[in-house]
């Protein structure tokens, strides 16, 4: 696939990364400033955790092993599939810029059904995130 490139798997193994659905469903693409094309792999079979951050921020330094630590626990305990994954806004700007991140680190969250075109749920606007509160925002089946 010439031209497409994902955002970086580092965090998880299981990480994907989408943006815009197209009129199939399929996935979701941005072009950038530099004519690449990226795209957020966001299925409809799944609820997503996105992390927007940028490498330089230094709550974003501090919040990456707890977002890990999170992910585990959600992945361990759901029943409903749920992915997480994590963008750099400074590698990935098109990307972040379409979901309007202007704040670090942002945590956005999609219910499985949610249209992935809209920015979704901010999950750590007023608190800190921890996986009780990750599985009550997307309706997660989780089990004790």
């Amino acid at each position: 696939k010439t031209g497409e490139e994902q955002p970086e798997q580092g965090l998880f193994s299981r990480l994907k990364a989408a943006v815009h659905r197209e009129d199939d469903g399929t996935k979701t693409k941005v072009e950038s400033k530099k004519g690449r094309n990226h795209y957020l792999n966001l299925t409809d079979d799944a609820a997503h955790v996105v992390e927007f951050y940028a490498p330089w921020c230094p709550h974003c330094q501090h919040f990456k092993w707890e977002y890990v630590e999170i992910a585990e626990e959600v992945q361990r305990r759901s029943i409903t599939p749920v992915q997480f994954t994590a963008v750099s806004c400074d590698v990935y700007s098109a990307i972040c810029a379409t979901y309007k991140i202007n704040g670090f680190p942002t945590i956005l969250g999609w219910k499985i059904g949610d249209s992935k075109t809209q920015r979704g749920i901010e999950m750590n606007a007023e608190e800190n995130i921890e996986s009780d509160t990750v599985g009550e925002m997307l309706e997660l089946d989780m089990a004790h």
